[in-house]
């Protein structure tokens, strides 16, 4: 709790931050039903064509921003190259990441 209290974080007030006891390396997430639970957040990378499963990452970011270079690096470890085209959710755009793709 100290780490996450002493961490620059988005949300100003340390006192309103949380820890999960059981999980410590989880973090208190918005959920789909609209509740918050301790979570991790998990990128999965597939092979469309071949229904398979070319990477798995997880992180303690609420958020997918910035996910989008992590799994294509990770792609291009487990492959030898990268995909002629990726197709991601509005939650992993920005222009960093538009830009980064590109090149």
């Amino acid at each position: 709790m100290q780490k996450v209290q002493a961490a620059p974080h988005a949300e100003s007030d340390p006192a309103q931050r949380r820890v999960s006891e059981t999980d410590p390396e989880a973090r208190i997430m918005k959920q789909g039903d609209g509740g918050y639970a301790p979570s991790h957040n998990l990128q999965i990378s597939t092979d469309a064509a071949h229904s398979l499963i070319v990477g798995v990452g997880v992180t303690q970011s609420a958020s997918d921003q910035g996910q989008l270079m992590p799994a294509l690096d990770q792609i291009q470890d487990n492959l030898g190259q990268l995909p002629r085209q990726v197709v991601v959710d509005g939650g992993f755009m920005t222009r960093e990441t538009v830009v980064a793709a590109a090149e």
